[in-house]
């Protein structure tokens, strides 16, 4: 160490690493210098423009946002003129008069505009069904809303650099499902504090034959970490904002009792700038992934992180059954789901929110019950958080809707709440007034839609109602009642498609009420009720 009075320290060390063999195999995008470097949002919805704009100016761009493709045309002639032409385009697919694509192919006919080197298309629809429908006329990468930060400035480099690795033009393959069959026999432990987060991250995980065990806090984590410290974990998934102890806490509180502990801590956060990467990097943590989970990112850290002996193989012979259902063999609410227009429901992408679950319809349903019960006076709460001068609560519960909203596919709301989170801790009283009514406005407007969701989906399924007249149904089974109880005291999702054989034979032995009640709590994911209905019917059974 050298230090001089008034003047500081300089610190020398010398230390050794290992070289991780795994790196090569997951090739990361070149940095690109954005300072400075122009950009133009464009679109019609007020709250994605204004998230995209924030995104971008969090890597450095110079932005500037427009609602309309004529704007964007205005504005691109003149920075051309001015010889300061934009380098990255976002645009949004679906506008009114003039929409994305059309916007593209006139400045590129335009004599004079300079075309910007990034054209990035971006819609809610599937990117499937936007790559087939827009083709290759001058678009460089597609992103499907939601778009978290890392997504985009994975795209933006991808693009500016050339890098087909990373680069998300209509010229790659649309990837297809990652292949989760290599992480059979790892334990992972998440901590989160919401329960639709909470099902979602376990769906995604069990799928892949993981062992999941979830805790509602950071200090249930510390304690199950340090249960489990002579059979680690293979990897802890912790949430940043949680009460009793956050994520931060919770990782400073394990690696201070296991200073030895190998196991990667993962951040999980709706929050992904720059600066809460960094804190979370310093505090020891292994990575971070963001709200609303990108499936195929998730699997790519933990494979990239988690120690090759901990998977265990399949046996010789053994095959993996397959887990896309054929139009013929899903459940009738899934093929409604699946079959549903873009746009039929405004404001809830359930491409977006199925491909969150692994395409399991029954439990994204039940996702949205439990989100339609929990949040029907959340636009009120917030309002007395406000009206009380509680801004970080506020702040909190904006938070904590903006990530359950962007799993479930519901990015109107996803978009207001994680505005009105900003606008808390940043802006004006009157700017936050105004976002709470909007907030509002897309709240109800977003459970009006899954009021007729749900009854759309009763009406499909009429035609094939368990008791038209004449139906045969199974006499009550005490064994799938106990079945069902073990799944609900799991907190497992199949109980739901458990409940569907349950069901017929309670109400053929006259226990209709009970029958309805527990369609009624586990579609609202009410499990600890569920379990009392269904332990008082196996005490009934037992009576002479």
């Amino acid at each position: 160490m050298d230090s001089q009075p008034d003047q500081g320290a300089i610190f020398y060390f010398t230390a050794q690493f290992q070289k991780d063999s795994t790196l090569a195999a997951t090739p990361q995008p070149p940095m690109v210098d954005c300072k400075g470097k122009r950009a133009l949002v464009v679109d019609d919805n007020a709250m994605a423009l204004a998230v995209f704009c924030n995104y971008l100016e969090e890597m450095s761009f110079r932005v500037d946002g427009v609602s309309s493709g004529r704007e964007a045309l205005a504005l691109l002639e003149q920075a051309s003129h001015q010889q300061d032409p934009y380098v990255v385009l976002c645009i949004d697919w679906l506008m009114p008069e003039l929409d994305g694509l059309a916007t593209i192919e006139l400045l590129h006919r335009h004599p004079a505009i300079t075309p910007p080197v990034a054209c990035i298309m971006i819609s809610a629809h599937d990117q499937g069904e936007m790559v087939e429908r827009v083709g290759q006329r001058h678009v460089d990468g597609f992103l499907t809303k939601p778009v978290t930060p890392a997504h985009l400035a994975t795209a933006i480099r991808g693009i500016l650099t050339g890098d087909p690795a990373t680069h998300p033009g209509s010229t790659q393959p649309i990837p297809p499902p990652p292949d989760t069959t290599r992480f059979r026999g790892v334990r992972i432990l998440v901590a989160e504090d919401n329960e639709i987060n909470q099902q979602v991250a376990r769906e995604i995980l069990q799928e892949a034959h993981i062992q999941v065990e979830v805790v509602g806090n950071g200090a249930l984590a510390v304690d199950r970490v340090l249960a489990n410290r002579h059979t680690p974990y293979d990897a802890i998934l912790m949430d940043i904002q949680m009460p009793i102890l956050d994520g931060h806490a919770a990782t400073q509180a394990i690696l201070a009792h296991c200073p030895t502990l190998t196991t990667p801590i993962i951040a999980m956060s709706a929050n992904a700038m720059k600066q809460d990467i960094e804190a979370c990097v310093a505090l020891g943590m292994a990575d971070y992934v963001t709200k609303p989970i990108d499936v195929a990112h998730l699997f790519d850290t933990l494979e990239r992180l988690i120690p090759r002996q901990a998977w265990v193989a399949p046996a010789a012979g053994e095959t993996v059954e397959e887990r896309a259902p054929t139009e013929a063999t899903k459940p009738p609410t899934a093929r409604w789901l699946t079959n549903l227009r873009p746009g039929q429901l405004p404001g809830l992408n359930v491409t977006t929110g199925l491909n969150r679950i692994n395409h399991n319809a029954e439990i994204y349903l039940g996702l949205l019950k439990k989100f339609q019960h929990d949040h029907q006076d959340t636009a009120v709460r917030l309002h007395a958080l406000w009206h009380n001068h509680a801004l970080r609560e506020a702040a909190q519960l904006a938070h904590a809707i903006k990530g359950v909203a962007g799993n479930l596919g519901a990015e109107e709301v996803q978009a207001v709440a994680g505005q009105l989170e900003h606008s808390l801790a940043t802006a004006p009283p009157a700017a936050t007034t105004a976002l709470l009514a909007v907030f509002q406005a897309a709240l109800e407007r977003l459970l009006a839609n899954l009021a007729t969701l749900f009854a759309e989906v009763e009406r499909s399924l009429e035609p094939v109602a368990e008791h038209a007249p004449g139906a045969q149904t199974e006499p009550l089974d005490r064994a799938d009642l106990l079945a069902l109880r073990t799944l609900l005291l799991e907190k497992n999702m199949r109980a739901g498609k458990r409940l569907t054989t349950v069901l017929p034979g309670l109400r053929a032995a006259g226990r209709v009420a009970e029958a309805e009640q527990l369609a009624t709590v586990m579609g609202q994911l009410r499990y600890d009720e569920a379990v009392r209905v269904v332990e008082q019917l196996l005490a009934n059974e037992q009576k002479p």
